[in-house]
């Protein structure tokens, strides 16, 4: 019956929860209090009929009710606990994990420096840099090193954590601060053009972007994202924001990279038809905007087929579109 289904599940979780390591069990168990105090904190706001936007203010503290304040600094301490442990045990892909978990927790409470400086802490913390985001072409030269012995694609995962956190600290952290935000995007750019580099066929430069469409990212260790929505979610809204902010910037052949990545995960994982369109069109009017004309016009072409692909629909292609 259902409840014996329901029983043999859950022991069947628990045995794979035990083969789990020490930091990944405890980061799990701080992930379940992290999502109840959303959940408390998005009904203390409903009660009181106030905004739950991310980082809608400066200082929310003192509009959170007394029940949800004492839970949120619980959290921040099993956080901080958590990423000591993580720390000691030099377990860099569970501590980036952690701390992006965190600082979305902190950002969607309205504490913007204080999500800056955990959005920092994990860059410092996987890269094993202190203030890493103020010099990142070493690090980017690090990475395509490590691509070429990444055996389990967690090179490529820690990458996507990453690219989260610079896109986050654009979007939500630097509003007013043009400086900080091209600096964090031109670092995000950076980032994405290195899990291409084990995937058939990667350019060797931006501008080999323009009319490339990535099949499968990481080649043969390829990272399959997580089925978790949110994750999906905060990773496209980062993607967004970085080719936003290149673009505003004049700096397009940079952002192709980041395009290319985008179309990818909705082609791939989301397989949403509109926002999968919505970023080919954007590569488009990059392309036109360079003087591109060539890859603009194969990018258009391709449209049928990929729409074809994502809806599973067998729509004959004439010749000129099989090309």
């Amino acid at each position: 019956n259902e409840k014996d289904r329901l029983a043999g599940l859950m022991a069947l979780q628990k045995r794979y929860e035990g083969t789990l390591s020490t930091g990944l069990q405890l980061m799990y168990k701080v992930s379940a209090n992290q999502r109840e105090f959303v959940v408390n904190f998005h009904a203390d706001k409903e009660s009181r009929g106030e905004a739950t936007e991310m980082a809608a203010s400066n200082a929310p503290i003192n509009a959170m009710s007394a029940a949800v304040r004492d839970s949120f600094d619980d959290l921040m301490d099993e956080y901080q606990q958590l990423s000591d442990f993580l720390r000691e045990k030099q377990d860099r892909m569970t501590l980036v994990n952690a701390l992006t978990d965190q600082g979305n927790v902190v950002l969607l409470c309205g504490f913007i420096e204080s999500a800056r400086k955990v959005f920092h802490d994990s860059l410092d913390g996987y890269f094993n840099v202190m203030d890493a985001y103020k010099d990142y072409d070493g690090i980017v030269a690090t990475e395509v090193q490590k691509m070429s012995s990444d055996g389990d694609g967690t090179s490529i995962k820690g990458l996507v954590y990453s690219v989260m956190a610079l896109g986050k600290l654009s979007k939500y952290c630097s509003t007013n601060d043009w400086d900080s935000k091209i600096h964090y995007c031109r670092f995000a750019a950076d980032l994405c053009r290195v899990p291409f580099l084990e995937s058939y066929g990667h350019p060797l430069s931006c501008v080999g972007f323009a009319a490339y469409v990535c099949t499968e990212l990481g080649g043969l260790a390829s990272f399959m994202l997580e089925t978790d929505r949110a994750f999906i979610f905060n990773l496209a809204v980062a993607l967004v924001e970085v080719v936003d902010v290149l673009l505003l910037c004049d700096l397009r052949i940079e952002a192709l990279p980041v395009v290319v990545f985008l179309e990818h995960i909705h082609l791939t994982y989301t397989r949403r038809v509109d926002l999968w369109l919505s970023a080919r069109v954007m590569r488009v009017k990059i392309l036109l905007a360079s003087h591109l004309f060539a890859e603009a016009a194969s990018m258009i072409a391709s449209v049928k087929s990929s729409l074809c692909a994502i809806l599973d629909l067998d729509i004959e292609m004439d010749e000129d579109e099989a090309i």
